[in-house]
């Protein structure tokens, strides 16, 4: 949440020598100085530092001294937080969401709305507001989806598609909701400056990729100081070529978790796995794709298990396509393909009179086919891969020739793209050695 990505280069392999050692300073310290006067809980064994990769600065929490496996790192008290509670209980929302006069219309906002509305209606009090402290520590623009020009949409839909159409759906849904926040903003009275369309971006994208988890709240909270800690994700999911060793991956941690104590009513981040002293804190946001992390966050990870290549259906051999569902039409970040679409290749290369002996071993995942069949089918894949493959532009070439004012998220855009290139590679290259 408070950086572009977690990789730890520049460094040691644990990130010890990835940030800067310098003690907090300037608004970071000023604000855990400002939680800890107020009744937070800021554990002295970590800090805010700058971490440099890929040749971008980005903030991020490491850790001073051992860390203990399930130490306390963050305890916030709610009247802290900015969340649709607070939202809620502010007098001024209250009277302007109910209206003036016995006939009176009320203004009916999502819950995402009202914390946006929330967020900037607190930005306009300046230094009366008791969140002014932390609202100076958040960033000023972002570079996920609602912040991407035309022509970066343009180069995601050059051999995605499915990308191009999912951050043109962002952009979309943001202007409908930033069309039903206004009737809410103008009953506050709010500024122009703080009501307007970048504004209510700047709101809904610190939303996005700020608010941290509440039991039974849809949008979450911010948390201050929590939210700078870093993203690392969770170990790789089950896929057909590593399930043999799908126990070692259930329940092992990889970073630390944060959660509401309603009891304390205080927003608690503990570590789950101990530190040494020089290494990252990290939370794990969840199980995110390198587009979940680009459109909400504005940064792409370069190793992530989680990543998932789309494959458009339309990109499938003819005699693949209908044994395939949409959702099912993927390869993960080490290039297996779905347990859906290799199912989906075993049917479609059965021959008619093979189909009554293997189409039901096959339907009820209880085994491989015979190794002819099964031959037929990786042949298959490895054409189709192949033919993606060579429909790829190849990003390492064009991000040197970027120089426009966009260059950061023009970047992220061929990361992103980089980091699809890389399944496909890594899938053929599998799929080669089974020859």
């Amino acid at each position: 949440m408070g950086a572009l990505h977690e990789e730890e280069s520049e460094g040691d392999e644990d990130g010890r020598n990835a940030g800067k050692s310098a003690p907090e300073t300037g608004a970071i310290r000023a604000l855990r100085e400002h939680l800890v006067e107020r009744g937070a809980f800021i554990n002295d064994g970590i800090a805010c530092v700058e971490f440099i990769s890929g040749g971008f600065s980005y903030r991020g929490v490491r850790a001073v001294r051992d860390l203990a496996k399930d130490e306390l790192l963050v305890s916030i008290p709610e009247p802290l937080l900015l969340s649709v509670r607070s939202a809620k209980r502010d007098p001024d929302i209250q009277r302007a969401v109910r209206g003036a006069g016995p006939f009176a219309t009320r203004i009916e906002v999502t819950d995402q709305q009202l914390l946006a509305v929330h967020l900037l209606h607190e930005a306009s009090k300046g230094g009366a507001s008791s969140h002014h402290i932390y609202l100076k520590t958040l960033p000023s623009a972002f570079d996920n989806f609602l912040y991407l020009n035309t022509g970066d949409v343009d180069e995601l839909g050059t051999s995605h598609v499915h990308a191009a159409r999912e951050a043109a759906q962002s952009k979309a849904q943001f202007l409908e909701s930033f069309r039903g926040a206004q009737p809410l903003m103008r009953a506050l009275n709010m500024p122009d400056k703080l009501s307007s369309l970048q504004a209510y971006r700047w709101a809904v994208s610190c939303i996005q990729s700020r608010t941290m988890f509440m039991d039974g709240d849809r949008v979450g909270c911010l948390t201050p100081y929590g939210d700078l800690h870093n993203h690392r994700p969770m170990l790789q999911p089950v896929t057909l070529w590593n399930i043999d060793h799908a126990d070692e991956q259930e329940e092992s941690a990889v970073a630390g978790e944060g959660f509401f104590d309603e009891a304390q009513q205080r927003y608690q981040l503990v570590t789950r796995v101990p530190l040494s002293a020089g290494q990252q804190v990290f939370l794990t946001y969840g199980r995110l794709t390198n587009l979940d992390l680009f459109g909400l966050y504005g940064f792409v990870l370069e190793d992530n298990a989680w990543d998932t290549l789309i494959i458009p259906r339309a990109r499938l051999p003819d005699r693949i396509r209908r044994h395939v569902p949409q959702e099912g039409s993927f390869l993960h970040a080490n290039g297996c393909p779905s347990f859906e679409l290799m199912r989906g290749f075993r049917l479609g290369v059965l021959k008619d009179k093979e189909r009554k002996r293997w189409a039901h071993v096959i339907l009820d995942d209880r085994g491989v086919v015979e190794d002819d069949c099964e031959t037929r089918a990786v042949a298959a894949l490895r054409t189709m891969v192949g033919e993606l493959l060579d429909g790829e532009t190849h990003p390492c070439e064009q991000v040197e020739e970027r120089s426009s004012p966009h260059f950061r998220r023009g970047t992220l855009v061929w990361q992103w793209m980089a980091s699809q290139r890389r399944i496909l590679e890594t899938c053929l290259a599998h799929l080669n050695s089974m020859s």
